[in-house]
């Protein structure tokens, strides 16, 4: 009966390694690289246990970039000062200066600004010899994609309020009468 067990037990564990390998080289191992690593492995597929260089390759880039723009005119009450001062003079005479001074305030115009996020995203695919000949990293190759992106296609990006506004107005009153 041991025996039968332990055949049982033998022959299960054998079919339960056999259907996991299977499932195993059915589907597709992928394993995470730097991007040196993967100029590397094009170069060089068997330095990574791989006698082909990798395919399909692609990069993703989503630039968010945050921007204040003009959101309209405002104004603020400044506080402003006139000072006169009169002195009358003839070939006999003169009358002494006086100076007469008026505060008043008067409103100027201030800027009020909102943020806006631009974002650009896109997916570019590349071969080996694209990414062995590249120099940079893989931020500047995102930050070159994108910024051709934008120049070749001013629709590719959506501006979105973010909701924050500054508003100079407020922030000169939180100032006045300071240097």
């Amino acid at each position: 009966m041991k025996k039968t067990m332990f055949v049982l037990a033998s022959v299960l564990s054998l079919a339960s390694a056999f259907a996991a390998n299977e499932q195993r080289e059915g589907s597709l191992e992928v394993h995470a690289l730097s991007f040196d690593d993967l100029r590397t492995a094009c170069q060089n597929p068997a330095r990574f246990h791989n006698q082909t260089a990798p395919t399909n390759i692609q990069i993703s880039c989503k630039d968010v970039e945050y921007k204040w723009i003009p959101d309209g005119a405002g104004t603020i009450k400044m506080p402003s000062a006139r000072n006169l001062t009169t002195t009358v003079y003839s070939d006999k005479y003169t009358v002494s200066p006086s100076t007469n001074g008026k505060s008043y305030s008067k409103s100027e115009p201030c800027a009020q600004f909102k943020q806006i996020a631009e974002v650009a995203e896109t997916v570019r695919a590349l071969s080996c010899d694209e990414l062995i000949a590249f120099t940079g990293t893989a931020d500047d190759l995102c930050l070159g994609t994108i910024d051709a992106l934008k120049s070749a296609n001013q629709n590719a990006v959506t501006v979105a309020a973010t909701g924050q506004f500054f508003n100079l107005c407020e922030a000169r009153k939180g100032q006045q009468g300071q240097k």
